[in-house]
């Protein structure tokens, strides 16, 4: 299991957080192929023509799957490496095909894989195609993303099985050939980093998928559209004494109670969708671009793969702690707390206080940027209250606080003012 030791770090002291993993991270799997094993049908009657070997066999039960979900709703990135020489003095071959097994029939993925025909065998053009097996690509020449075909596991599938697409096989030898696959857990295993920027008071986080797959296959290969992050305020501070209720003002102005951070229509000022979800799954004239998940300013720090939050509690004395954790988000828009479905769940949540250290008033005025009004939730750095953040440590510290009613004066005015407006939501197919 990996676990990581809880360092508490002085943002505005330090500038980096230091995670310390005390075992292996997951880790694909690699396997020898032999380029002269098929599962597909050979003309091997007669000794003079091809002789069958048996398909190179990668056994289901040795590949890193969550303990915590079936293995039925995962999926598989496989790629190749390396090349074969076919007969006739054929070099650098790579057309990998592979199939699901039970030890004997083929399975097909329930993602509806592209089926593959494979070429007719040698020497008579008898049909060697068989339904349901798919085409493994070679990982390609880019050094930092490599290309794969992702399928979900079926469930009754034990093995996946390799051949190369060819009409003669014994006279194939490898060349180093080999595949490579990769479950979820392999990507998302070390992925979520807390980020060293020195920023007074802002709290960065970003997703960096592991063994070369960009952020949206990472996604894919949960079986998600793309991530987003869930955030609750488990608890309030105001000079050292705990507080279930954030009120700097007289008459409840801009207080609130823990919970769910931004509010189900955002927070005082700034506007949000009615996603639980920190940026906003769909966008809209009222709402700013910058919290729309799809935006990217071009600072290398997209919303889709990134966290930031600049809280501004107003006046000093003031503390939040926040409990945030990584989601998938499917098409249809429900999500999963990574830390529930994946082993060593711990790493995709971490927690961390913000403590205004001095009065920030100028920052919430109407003659403040956009005059606009934050103090929570606040991913529009200019309106940061610039105090101090302590990175408290990975995992679930406290049960997370109930999501409260949506704020009345966010929700009112987004209703009001959003009628007739169009509005997009994010949203993306993808074909495996």
């Amino acid at each position: 299991m990996l676990d990581f030791n809880l360092v508490k770090l002085n943002f505005a002291t330090a500038v980096a957080i230091l995670l310390v993993p005390h075992e292996a991270i997951s880790a694909p799997v690699f396997a020898d192929l032999d380029p002269s094993g098929t599962y597909l049908f050979v003309h091997d009657t007669n000794p003079g023509f091809d002789q069958r070997r048996a398909p190179t066999t990668v056994p289901l039960a040795g590949l890193n799957f969550s303990t915590k979900i079936p293995r039925s709703n995962q999926y598989l990135a496989i790629n190749t490496r390396g090349t074969y020489t076919g007969g006739g003095g054929f070099t650098g071959l790579t057309s990998g095909v592979a199939r699901f097994s039970n030890g004997g029939s083929t399975i097909p993925s329930p993602s509806g894989a592209t089926e593959i025909f494979t070429i007719p065998s040698s020497p008579f053009g008898i049909p060697s195609d068989v339904g349901g097996d798919f085409f493994v690509p070679d990982r390609g020449s880019d050094p930092s993303v490599e290309n794969y075909t992702i399928v979900q596991v079926p469930d009754a599938a034990t093995s996946l099985q390799f051949t190369v697409n060819d009409s003669f096989f014994r006279d194939n030898t490898s060349q180093g050939y080999r595949a490579k696959v990769t479950t979820f857990q392999d990507v998302m295993d070390g992925s979520l980093t807390i980020d060293d920027r020195s920023t007074p008071g802002v709290m960065f986080a970003n997703i960096l998928p592991m063994n070369r797959f960009s952020i949206d296959d990472a996604a894919r290969l949960g079986g998600y559209d793309h991530f987003n992050w869930l955030q609750n305020i488990t608890s309030f501070e105001f000079e050292g004494e705990t507080r279930t209720v954030f009120d700097p003002f007289p008459l409840g102005v801009l207080s609130r109670g823990t919970g769910l951070d931004p509010l189900l229509g955002g927070n005082a000022g700034q506007f949000a969708d009615n996603s639980p979800l920190y940026w906003n799954e769909t966008n809209s004239i009222l709402f700013p671009d910058s919290l729309f998940i799809d935006f990217d300013a071009g600072d290398g720090s997209p919303n889709n793969s990134s966290f930031r939050d600049g809280p501004n509690l107003i006046f000093e004395g003031w503390s939040a702690l926040f409990n945030t954790s990584l989601v998938g988000v499917r098409d249809d828009g429900t999500f999963d707390v990574l830390s529930d479905i994946l082993d060593n769940g711990d790493q995709y949540t971490f927690n961390w206080k913000y403590t205004q250290t001095s009065n920030s008033l100028l920052s919430i005025l109407p003659s403040g940027p956009d005059g606009r009004v934050t103090s929570l939730a606040n991913a529009d750095l200019s309106l940061a209250g610039g105090g101090q953040i302590d990175f408290l440590g990975f995992g679930q510290i406290d049960s997370p606080a109930p999501i409260p009613v949506p704020a009345a004066l966010p929700m009112f005015l987004t209703a009001l003012l959003g009628l007739g407006y169009l509005t997009r939501t994010r949203c993306r197919s993808h074909s495996v």
